[in-house]
């Protein structure tokens, strides 16, 4: 629930942190699917290219055959190295954690009910849902 009329730095935060992480999110959607979709073609390459002919040491769809092995597998080691998939979700993770908080920052600002000790609090959410991010960022690297 965006609010362009919230102007409250703790709240303007968490939108940035929003916006932040929903490219996060498209990026490795976009990395994660593209990876998939050229390793499921390079595959059936691979395979149409060796039916419909057989390979012989020296033929140009032998020279093929390797260098799209080759691209397959580099592909998936670069998927596996990175962890598109373990980061996207990750990073919707905190995304919807985000949402929520600002979620009930809006309704707050509206029922006229932003105290201190709230935003106290919610500064402690924000800073858990950034220290549970990076935490399993982290132990993903390792």
């Amino acid at each position: 629930m965006k609010e362009p009329a919230i102007t409250d730095p703790f709240y303007l935060q968490i939108q940035q942190e929003i916006n932040r992480l929903d490219r996060k999110v498209s990026f490795y959607n976009f990395a994660f699917y593209s990876v998939r979709v050229i390793l499921i073609g390079l595959a059936g390459a691979i395979t149409i290219i060796t039916a419909a002919k057989t390979a012989q040491k020296g033929s140009a769809n032998y020279e093929i055959i390797v260098w799209l092995g080759a691209l397959t597998t580099m592909l998936t080691a670069a998927d596996t190295l990175f962890q598109t998939d373990t980061k996207r979700n990750t990073y919707k993770l905190m995304l919807y954690d985000f949402r929520t908080l600002r979620t009930e920052f809006v309704h707050r600002f509206y029922q006229k009910d932003l105290s201190k000790e709230w935003k106290e609090e919610g500064y402690k959410k924000y800073y858990s849902i950034k220290s549970l991010g990076r935490d399993l960022i982290g132990s993903e690297s390792k």
